[in-house]
Parts: structure tokens; sequence; C-alpha cells
């Protein structure tokens, strides 16, 4: 959550500029941690189309 928060307070963030704030040893708990935090409801999740050849990606925001 601190670094979601950091990242840009209350608003959306990508999946890739949150995991890029981790230090490379705990990118691998990124995923359960994200997990947990949408299971009890502190963090909301949505698709979005990336700014890049169409891709389609992730962003997260707090819930508050």
């Amino acid at each position: 959550m601190r670094k979601l928060n950091s990242v840009n307070g209350a608003g959306w963030v990508s999946r890739s500029d949150v995991r890029r704030f981790l230090p490379a040893k705990d990118r691998d708990h990124f995923e359960p941690a994200i997990d947990a935090l949408k299971l009890y409801g502190q963090v909301e999740e949505r698709a979005h189309e990336a700014k890049h050849k169409g891709h389609r990606g992730t962003e997260y925001r707090s819930k508050r």
C-alpha cells in the first residue's frame, strides 16, 4: 500500500509503475501481495489501453 500510494496518491497507477518502485528482490512477491490487497478491499484494479501499440494493461488504486 505504501508503494502504491507513494506513486500517485489515490489516482490510478499502472502495474509496471508499481512494480518498478519495488526492489528487484521483492518483485516475486508482487502478485500475491496485490491479490491479497484486492481480496481485502484495499485496492481496486482495472484494465486500460496502454499508450503504446494498443497493448492492454492493468492499473491499480487505493480504495479509501
